[in-house]
């Protein structure tokens, strides 16, 4: 046809052709795009800077709690962080990376929940700035993670606490692969050191037997190596015992230890020796102070009613050797029933510095014008429940052992306060249980003591002194008493520096007790009274009837307390006082008391004993005679116990 350009034609058909074909291609993949945008599990989003959000699909709506993405394009992409904060982090590291790959961190839900997410986000120019990108709910990987995490904490931290040597050690090499700070400390090594190291550096004369024992392990997967030899770094041996196990783990074989050293076992198992020897000679010299303490009433009470009889010079000069020697006896017998934690006890709540002052004076004097006292006490100190004569006996055998320490004259501190142990450092007081204590201590600057001498500070008669300064049992006598008091004493010395001796009392509430009733100096010594005396050891009750009938007292005598019982129940008079021993086959003193009282509401008690034991525990305010006594201790004691006025003590 005229007039036609059919090349041009052609050209615009073809551009038409070519563009409905690519509008139909743009149009199919704008579709799978949608497709994949709808239908994807992972949370797909654009937003802009300011937190307006322009387009999500539905996985990113239900991430986040909502039921549709329409609920949450109206609301601020700002509320879906963590907080305002976090929101304004992300939006810096945008900005200074362009792009964000694998970002952790924690997003909130609809109803305020935290969950953790890994996102993918990118910020593209233009006008305005969009953000887009894909975010998945990693919560439980992260929760995994976490417990992994704590897993791993509490599994390093059994071994870098535990006491025992843990090491790991290649089969095949026996090469150290592992190993925690018990087992370095153990063999002296650092980590790094024994790492480079083998079985056989531990063992380097003994191959052979390292091999045995691996393949004696192969066999049987577990092995116990008994009594094993490590030397040290130092070159000296350590003698431990091994626990084995072989584990196999992705074709490589391992080998776990624990390695218990018996050096720490075999003084604990010395300790537990001389414990038991202690707790032996402990009985022994309890049983034989009470028998003795009733020889010694014996002994005493007749040598006193022969120097009352107006005897010759003669007699009266061999009757008061007698009555000498009997007590320097008693006192001996005193410490030995002090170091068996054996004796009775009248504890009291009482202020330790009232007991400090009380001896104050008698210390002075005991430790000559060549020691400096010095005197330290805590004005707020706290209370303590003990025998306050016990105490002075303690304070003043710590005394006289700082004076004997002390030969060319030094210093002699003594001081209180309160302190409180926790678990935190109690490693610093060993044997103390965690709690609240009065604490006294006494330090001297004496010769001291080593470590050898120290370990038997309190064994019965043990001493460093010549024959014949001393009975070894100062400090057992202390510890006795101490231990029966329920408190703890600590020891801490060195040759040249001193000693200092550290003695706990557990604190109590409550107000100090009063004193108790003063004897008046001129006191009447007998009665009329009936009194119901029990006392199992003959020599004894012979003896006290005979003094309180000499008294002008009225006798019911009984050997036993069942006797007693009898006695008074078939008695129909008056039973004015009851003198019992604490410790009597069968039914013991307290408790004959406690039968008896109820029946004869006005009678009054007194228990007399020299020796302890569970049963050995007075009630505050009980009237009591310390055996041996002699006439003028029990008739004060009686008379007392007679007319005071009022209910008996509880």
């Amino acid at each position: 046809m005229p007039g036609i350009n059919w090349s041009d034609a052609f050209s615009r058909f073809r551009a038409l052709a070519v563009g409905r074909g690519k509008t139909a291609s743009i149009r199919a993949s704008e579709q799978r795009y949608g497709r994949l945008f709808e239908q994807s599990l992972v949370g797909i989003y654009r937003t802009t800077p300011e937190g307006r959000i322009l387009e999500c699909n539905e996985a990113f709506a239900r991430l986040y709690g909502y039921e549709s993405r329409q609920d949450l394009l109206d609301q601020s992409a700002v509320a879906l962080h963590e907080s305002a904060e976090s929101r304004q982090r992300f939006l810096d590291d945008l900005r200074e990376k362009g792009t964000l790959i694998a970002r952790e961190s924690r997003s909130r839900r609809k109803d305020g929940s935290l969950f953790w997410t890994l996102e993918h986000a990118s910020l593209l120019p233009g006008t305005p700035e969009v953000i887009e990108g894909t975010i998945v709910d990693i919560s439980e990987r992260k929760e995994v993670e976490e417990a992994l995490r704590v897993s791993r904490e509490r599994y390093r931290s059994v071994i870098e606490s535990s006491r025992d040597g843990l090491f790991f050690y290649d089969l095949a090499t026996r090469r150290v692969l592992e190993s925690n700070p018990a087992f370095q400390r153990m063999l002296g090594y650092s980590a790094e050191e024994l790492s480079a190291l083998s079985l056989y550096d531990f063992a380097p004369d003994d191959r052979a037997s390292v091999d045995a024992n691996v393949h004696r392990l192969v066999d049987q997967e577990t092995l116990t190596i008994p009594n094993r030899s490590f030397r040290r770094k130092d070159r000296k041996e350590v003698i431990v015992e091994i626990d084995a196990i072989l584990i196999e783990e992705s074709g490589r074989r391992t080998v776990f230890n624990v390695v218990h050293s018996l050096v720490e076992r075999r003084a604990l198992e010395e300790q537990l020796r001389q414990a038991q020897k202690m707790e032996a000679i402990g009985r022994l010299a309890g049983g034989v102070a009470h028998d003795f303490n009733n020889l010694l009433t014996a002994v005493l009470g007749y040598a006193e009613l022969l120097l009352d009889s107006d005897p010759s010079p003669e007699v009266k000069h061999s009757a008061d050797e007698i009555r000498k020697a009997g007590e320097r006896a008693a006192a001996l017998t005193k410490q030995l029933l002090a170091f068996s934690r054996k004796q009775v006890l009248q504890p009291k709540i009482l202020d330790l510095n009232e007991v400090l002052a009380e001896v104050d004076g008698m210390l002075r004097r005991t430790l000559g014008e060549d020691v400096t006292y010095e005197a330290e006490r805590d004005p707020h100190l706290w209370r303590v429940l003990a025998d306050p004569g016990q105490l002075q006996q303690v304070l003043l055998n710590l005394a006289v052992n700082a004076r004997d320490a002390m030969p060319e004259g030094g210093v002699l501190r003594i001081a209180t306060r309160n302190v409180s142990l926790h678990a935190a450092n109690l490693p610093e007081v060993p044997k103390v249980a965690e709690g609240d204590y009065v604490l006294l201590e006494v330090s001297d600057s004496g010769h001291g003591m080593d470590a050898e001498t120290l370990s038997h500070a309190f064994e019965p008669f043990f001493t460093t002194k010549e024959r014949g300064k001393g009975t070894g049992l100062g400090l057992s006598t202390v510890y006795g008493i101490v231990k029966q008091s329920g408190g703890y004493i600590h020891i801490e010395s060195e040759p040249r520096k001193g000693t200092r001796v550290l003695v706990y009392l557990t604190r109590v509430h409550g107000a100090v007790d009063s004193p108790s009733n003063v004897t008046p100096r001129f006191l009447q010594r007998g009665g009329t009274e009936t009194i119901l005396l029990v006392e199992d050891e003959e020599s004894v009750r012979r003896l006290a009837s005979l003094l309180l009938e000499r008294s002008g007292y009225r006798l019911l005598v009984a050997s036993s307390a069942e006797e007693a019982l009898e006695t008074a129940r078939g008695y129909t008079g008056q039973i004015d006082l009851l003198l019992t021993d604490v410790l009597l086959p069968g039914l013991n003193g307290r408790r004959l008391a406690d039968l008896l009282s109820p029946e004869r509401p006005s009678m009054k008690v007194v228990f007399a004993s020299g020796y302890f034991d569970e049963r050995g525990i007075l009630e505050p305010g009980s009237d009591f005679i310390q055996k041996p006594f002699n006439p003028e201790t029990l008739a004060r004691s009686v008379r007392r116990a007679l007319d005071r006025k009022g209910p008996k003590p509880a």
